[in-house]
């Protein structure tokens, strides 16, 4: 009966150990980006990646012409392109410096650009940062 306990204990722990393995290789891809945006910008940094689901975290704070944070916000697009493919988040990411996350669907496997646009109006410029995620 302890050789028993012993091996379903052994087991568990194994599984236990697997499990969190795979949720550390869920996300193997984190780069961040960080942007200063009237309009619009596109990154110079290759981000290489896999066919898999893909996501951004990212967060803004919209700014008045004076350079104050604006009691109205902003919001933005993030997207991922290279030559002839795009793919932009599910919706745009309100300015107001609280981190979002968004997914871009399932990518090829490619070399990707970040780029940053501002959505609406509001506010003359959002200052941001955010990390692509795989």
């Amino acid at each position: 009966m302890k050789k028993y306990k012993k091996v379903t204990l052994l087991v568990f722990v194994c599984f236990l150990l697997l499990g969190t393995f795979n949720s550390v290789l869920a996300n193997t891809y984190n780069k961040s980006y960080s942007f200063d945006i009237r309009y619009q910008v596109k990154g110079s940094t290759n981000h290489a990646l896999q066919a898999k689901a893909t996501d951004t975290r990212a967060r803004g704070q919209t700014y008045t012409p004076s350079g104050n944070v604006s009691s109205s916000k902003s919001s933005f697009n993030v997207a991922l392109e290279r030559p002839l493919r795009v793919y932009t988040i599910s919706s745009p990411i309100t300015a107001n410096n609280i981190y979002s996350t968004r997914s871009f669907g399932t990518v090829t496997k490619n070399d990707y650009k970040v780029r940053v646009t501002k959505h609406s109006n509001v506010g003359d410029r959002i200052i941001g940062s955010g990390s692509i995620r795989q």
